[in-house]
């Protein structure tokens, strides 16, 4: 396809408009505007035509992680799959232990040469040196948006080389955050302890044990990290939250916050079971029942 062309009879999607009937200017490979359908262009201008589909802009994929197949070319693979699904931005979780100083000059350097779409980094936080530095990730690598998994307690992350942390870990997370301001912590919100629980009755039950553990992300009680709400203007995204419970909790929140504070952005974003696997009925076996 030339990088020259317009794109005749589409049904334009944009946020802030709706779907409208426009046709697509593009020069250099980049829109140059939008027309009234059928306006004229320059003299053999190519035509692509959009009849039947809906147009969008280049959608940004906030949350991925990269690197579980292979760290390296990942880069290239996930990145076609989501330029062919519409993804024109990515950015990447990082998970790590160290600090990401040397982390981020390395993965810098093996997504520059492959990704297809336009990239950035995210960091997680899991030990003391992270808070330590977490002015440094701002300043330096203009990250500004830090996640916490709030599972990761005692040996729970041993098995990706993490440090276990608690509540006093998350406490200072946060305070350090509104101290930089800016800087927006993403809680994974999930109660290990339940999903342990719930796995293991999935499993007496003979449920396929992969499948027991989406289906004890289904129900789980995710744990809404309230603590944050205590530091004025700092920003808090709750992500993953599955269970039923947590909607309301959520909707609480924004309607407490924003009588307190007279804001309601509280972003949240919710999964069932990551669509990954056919789900089982709703009579799963209750743990405290011993089914």
């Amino acid at each position: 396809m030339s990088s020259d062309f317009v794109l005749r009879d589409g049904l334009v999607v944009r946020p802030d408009h709706g779907i409208e009937n426009l046709d697509v200017l593009v020069r250099d490979g980049r829109i140059a505007g939008l027309l009234r359908p059928g306006e004229r262009v320059a003299e053999g201008t190519p035509v692509q035509s959009a009849a039947g589909l809906h147009v969008f802009p280049g959608l940004i994929d906030a949350h991925t992680h990269l690197g579980f197949g292979d760290k390296i070319t990942e880069y290239d693979s996930e990145t076609a799959y989501a330029a062919q699904g519409g993804i024109t931005t990515i950015v990447n979780y990082f998970l790590n232990n160290e600090s990401y100083a040397e982390v981020f000059a390395r993965e810098y350097e093996h997504a520059r040469p492959r990704c297809r779409v336009d990239y950035g980094f995210h960091f997680s936080t899991a030990s003391e040196t992270h808070i330590r530095e977490l002015e440094s990730y701002v300043r330096d690598y203009g990250v500004t948006s830090f996640k916490y998994f709030m599972n990761f307690k005692g040996e729970e992350g041993r098995y990706l080389g993490l440090d276990g942390t608690d509540d006093g870990y998350l406490y200072d997370l946060l305070s350090e955050a509104a101290r930089i301001g800016n800087v927006t912590i993403v809680c994974h919100t999930e109660n290990i302890e339940i999903v342990t629980q719930y796995m293991r009755a999935c499993v007496d039950a003979n449920y396929e044990r992969m499948v027991a553990y989406v289906e004890s992300l289904a129900v789980r009680l995710d744990v809404l990290p309230t603590l944050p709400w205590t530091f004025d203007d700092q920003p808090v995204s709750l992500t993953h939250g599955e269970a039923r419970e947590l909607a309301g909790e959520i909707r609480s929140l924004v309607e407490r916050f924003h009588r307190e504070r007279g804001r309601t952005d509280v972003p949240a974003d919710a999964v069932r079971a990551y669509f990954q696997f056919q789900l089982l009925p709703d009579d799963l076996p209750d743990p405290e029942d011993g089914e």
